[in-house]
């Protein structure tokens, strides 16, 4: 129940996955509006593309991590990126839209 607390609070979202199907708090993140930094793993790639709709690092690498934080903090169109995210999730993970097409399969 405080979640909505804490997302609005967050400047942004860093999640340095090593091994993940999916992520509920990545798709949270978008939906909020928030920048999202996350490991360069199959299934995040599915979801974000990298300087588009977010932030990817290399997988394991501090280093990598590091550059991509900073990259996305001096980021001048970082509002751009956000944007693309809300977007992402409103045109592919609304739950209207998933309502329809279950709909329609039902039909």
């Amino acid at each position: 129940e405080q979640r909505h607390i804490y997302f609005n609070k967050a400047e942004a979202i860093v999640l340095p996955y090593l091994k993940i199907y999916q992520s509920g708090v990545l798709m949270l993140a978008l939906s909020y509006g928030l920048p999202v930094v996350i490991s360069d793993l199959v299934p995040n790639k599915e979801i974000i593309q990298d300087d588009v709709n977010g932030y990817l690092f290399s997988s394991g690498s501090v280093e990598s991590l590091v550059k991509t934080i900073l990259k996305m903090r001096n980021d001048s169109f970082r509002e751009n990126k956000i944007q693309s995210g809300k977007d992402f999730i409103i045109n592919h993970h609304d739950w209207s839209m998933a309502a329809e097409k279950i709909i329609d399969k039902c039909h």
